[in-house]
């Protein structure tokens, strides 16, 4: 893997200036952000501060201001008038902190070091998107949690306690064993309850499912959001978690069937409040409230853990149609979709405008599972882990940052998607490295030479030269891009339409990008800005506008395409699409994905139990306004028909006996079956059916008289 030179920018401190919400985290630099090993204490040089005094403090002035520290110039550098002082008599952060508060400094901070941009030497790394997307599985470049820039300064605290609240994770697997927690006050193996915890022989956590001392998996869920959370980084085999350094405290409460009760997660949340975890992964959740579950995860709450829930796997709304622990309101809770590869919501995932936090990568997911090997696993069960990661990484870089801090920061500086708005309270997916980020006030640089290359009839390809986060210097975190159909100024900038950009290069390197989605032969107005790694933004840019091409004139040749073909064989047809208009044909052929939704769980005693196969329903709804829904007691979907009345069918149920079809042999066709109706299917309609033995049916129609 090419490697890049990239710095490690913690930011200055200034006076004079708040942080609006995260004033706080300006305290928390002072009094730890360089002090936490693995963090910012190996990012600067030891006796070492950087100071910029303002135009007006003279050099008696400032003399006097570095007396109290002892501190003495070393270099005064012309280019921008910094002096690196010596301060041989006090650390880092103190210096910085004195020198900030004083009213001759403009600013203070660490001679920070740089280092080479760090990816993980892992194999299988390159596969894992969601953690840096370069494109390599077809989908949108950049849509990845952007994790790489945080492992140049930080990549994980290896005290943090991290707690899976799964089926348990195969704790000896070679890229998990070394992020496993071993309990300083057990001896294994001895059948006592050696740290009078009330567990016997809890070495690595605890089975609530099988009450033992050994969370071993045995479904595959529980090691794979684990290896998500924290494979070992860096050591050279298979994948790389979020955080490369922490423990895993395994506490398994779901069985091999993957099902647990309401006792085991308050038995095992309960656990690991008692033993200090901040923060516990938990990609599970059922369609029941349980109040003696959200009491337990209250008082998690107080005691200062942060709870990750999966967001559920049902396509439904969950403001509207709650999934638990997913949906609970408390402060506590940071509920997660999932996104795939493009940036797009996922097919499968719940939502919510109000219940659902942020997304992030769930689709397609490379993790540990258990047989020391991997696996690709989608849900959004594999979204929260991602999370999860991300709260460890920030507690662990910023140990004075509250549960609610860390929930706020993970929600704030998300990418913000177009896919994302009004389906989660962020509108955005995760973006480690920017909630990662220290403070800084300086704003990103402008883009001011915005301009269109060439307009299609559904698209549009821009370009303009990169700029910086601080001014022209670095390289920006992200492009905001908004596009009009009416003219807009750079003040009404906000109300036009978000789109999709790419992810900023270096400054000054020329950027160019295709916005897709727009409609044939119309005018559009357009102007993006840069915000820097901390959400500053530049100025908007100037404002470009086009219009796009008219509608392609699209043929076929030949015009229709036909073919026959028998199970087991192949027939191949060519067809040619011809565009002979200026406009341009922009189209694609997605890959076919298959989704498969578990039918709802009901009550076999309460209101909505299904009814047996041909029995009338017991709990009749109202007539279905949507035209599709899904899935009902029984686990069907349906689709209405758009006719005015709609199709009456009477169907035949040929599992009865008097209907049953004698057939026997393998791929075996029956005669022509009357349906008794005419039925509608892909704009024709059918009176007979065909059965084969295979599942297959033939529709058909009576031959003319």
């Amino acid at each position: 893997m090419a490697e890049r030179s990239r710095g490690v920018k913690c930011g200055p401190i200034r006076r004079g200036r708040e942080c609006g919400a995260f004033a706080w985290l300006v305290a928390a630099a002072l009094s730890t952000a360089f002090a936490p090993p693995g963090a910012c204490a190996l990012d600067y040089v030891p006796g070492t501060v950087l100071v910029r005094w303002k135009p007006a403090s003279k050099l008696a002035a400032r003399t006097e201001a570095m007396a109290p520290l002892g501190a003495t110039v070393m270099t005064r550098f012309e280019l921008n008038g910094v002096e690196q002082l010596s301060v041989p008599g006090m650390s880092v952060s103190e210096a910085v902190a004195r020198l900030a508060g004083d009213p001759r400094v403009e600013y203070a901070e660490p001679d920070y070091l740089w280092h080479i941009e760090r990816a993980p030497d892992d194999p299988r790394y390159p596969e894992q998107y969601g953690l840096r997307n370069r494109g390599q599985t077809g989908g949108l470049v950049g849509a990845d949690i952007n994790a790489e820039p945080v492992w140049d300064r930080f990549t994980g605290d290896p005290e943090l306690l991290i707690a899976d609240l799964d089926t348990g994770a195969e704790y000896d697997h070679p890229d998990l064993e070394a992020n496993i927690w071993t309990n300083p006050g057990e001896i294994p193996g001895n059948g006592l309850d050696d740290d009078q915890n009330g567990y016997i022989d809890d070495v690595h956590g605890y089975d609530f499912a099988n009450h033992d001392g050994d969370p071993r998996d045995d479904n595959g869920h529980g090691t794979h959001t684990a290896g998500t959370i924290a494979a070992v980084g860096n050591n050279g085999v298979g994948v790389s978690g979020v955080v490369w350094r922490g423990k895993l405290v395994v506490l398994k409460f779901l069985s091999a069937s993957g099902s647990g009760p309401t006792s085991g997660a308050v038995e095992a949340l309960q656990y690991a409040v008692r033993m200090g975890v901040r923060v516990s992964n938990n990609s599970w959740n059922g369609g029941f409230y349980s109040r003696a579950l959200e009491d337990a995860i209250i008082a998690a709450g107080d005691a200062g853990h942060l709870f990750v829930a999966a967001a559920g796997n049902s396509r439904t709304n969950n403001d509207i149609t709650p999934s638990y622990p997913a949906a609970l309101p408390e402060d506590c809770v940071l509920t997660v979709a999932a996104t795939d590869h493009a940036d797009q919501l996922a097919g499968f995932t719940n939502y919510g405008a109000t219940t659902v936090d942020l997304a992030a990568p769930g689709v397609d997911i490379l993790s540990t599972v258990p047989g020391a090997t991997y696996r690709l696993l989608s849900g959004t069960s594999m979204a929260a882990p991602h999370v999860t990661g991300a709260a460890a990484l920030l507690m662990g870089r910023f140990p004075g940052m509250s549960a609610s801090e860390v929930k706020s920061r993970l929600m704030r500086f998300v990418d913000v998607r177009p896919g994302l708005s009004g389906r989660c309270v962020s509108g955005g997916r995760l973006n480690v490295a920017l909630a990662a980020s220290d403070p800084d006030s300086i704003v990103a640089g402008d883009v001011t030479d915005l301009r269109v290359l060439s307009p299609g009839s559904n698209s549009v390809e821009l370009a303009w030269t990169a700029t910086g986060d601080d001014g022209a210097v670095g390289t920006a975190s992200s492009y905001e891009l908004r596009y009009s159909a009416t003219a807009f100024t750079a003040a009404e900038f906000a109300r036009a339409t978000a789109g999709n950009a790419p992810r900023p290069q270096a400054s000054g390197a020329a950027e160019s990008y295709r916005l897709r989605g727009l409609a044939a032969g119309g005018t559009y107005w357009l102007a993006l800005r840069a915000r820097d790694e901390f959400g500053n933004a530049g100025a908007v840019s100037n404002v470009v506008t086009f219009t796009t091409q008219p509608s392609p004139e699209i043929a076929f040749v030949p015009g229709t395409v036909g073919a026959s073909a028998s199970t087991g064989n192949q027939v191949t047809r060519t067809f040619e699409i011809v565009n002979d208009s200026p406009g341009t044909l922009e189209w694609s052929a997605p890959r076919p994905v298959l989704e498969f939704a578990p039918a709802a769980q009901a009550s076999q005693s309460g209101p909505g139990a299904p009814a047996a196969k041909g029995d009338p329903d017991p709990a009749p709804a109202e007539p279905q306004l949507a035209n599709a829904g899904g899935p009902d007691s029984l686990g069907y979907r349906w689709v209405d028909s758009r006719e005015p009345q709609g199709p009456v069918f009477q169907w035949v149920d040929i599992a009865q006996p008097a209907n049953q079809i004698a057939l026997t042999n393998d791929e075996a066709v029956s005669a022509a079956l009357p349906l008794g109706f005419s039925f509608p299917i892909y704009g024709r309609r059918f009176t007979q059916v065909k059965v084969c033995t295979n599942g297959y049916l033939q529709f058909g129609n009576e031959p003319p008289a």
